[in-house]
């Protein structure tokens, strides 16, 4: 999720990987009628997977198994993201959804400007946006903001 804050600058809230079960080819799968996705957190400077993770169930307990790996790419990925967001000026809040290819090379396969989604991210990362939290909720306290951000049951 990236931030175009006032401010003009672009920041990233809460960084995670996102994958689904073993042997799937898609970050998340559906067994049962149940929706089973994981996220695990990663350091925004690093790409350094940080070993806080959950489902959709909450926060899982122990490390996860890539704690301290790098992820491949990274740098890329911030960079294609932060100058995505930069192209598309007339959007706050965009949630980007990439991958990292067989090079580790990053590739954009979507990106959200409508109500992204913040549950999986909050579970494995703590607050949506982090050290920005008080910022953001002050942005968002303008009616305008919060209709064009905020799903309608939240307005209240």
């Amino acid at each position: 999720m990236t931030w175009h804050r006032p401010d003009d600058s672009i920041v990233i809230f809460n960084p995670c990987v996102r994958y689904g079960v073993e042997g799937g080819i898609t970050d998340v799968v559906y067994i049962d009628g149940e929706e089973i996705t994981y996220s695990v957190k990663v350091d925004v400077e690093t790409g350094i997977v940080q070993g806080d993770w959950s489902s959709f169930k909450g926060k899982e307990e122990g490390d996860h198994p890539l704690k301290g790996v790098q992820i491949p790419g990274w740098k890329e990925a911030v960079e294609m993201v932060t100058k995505g967001h930069r192209r598309m000026f007339f959007h706050d809040l965009i949630g980007w959804d990439v991958t990292i290819d067989n090079n580790g090379t990053p590739v954009c396969i979507e990106y959200n400007i409508k109500e992204p989604g913040t549950k999986l991210y909050q579970f494995a990362g703590g607050p949506y946006a982090g050290q920005f939290t008080e910022e953001l909720l002050a942005f968002l306290l303008d009616d305008e903001k919060r209709k064009q951000h905020l799903p309608r049951y939240f307005r209240k």
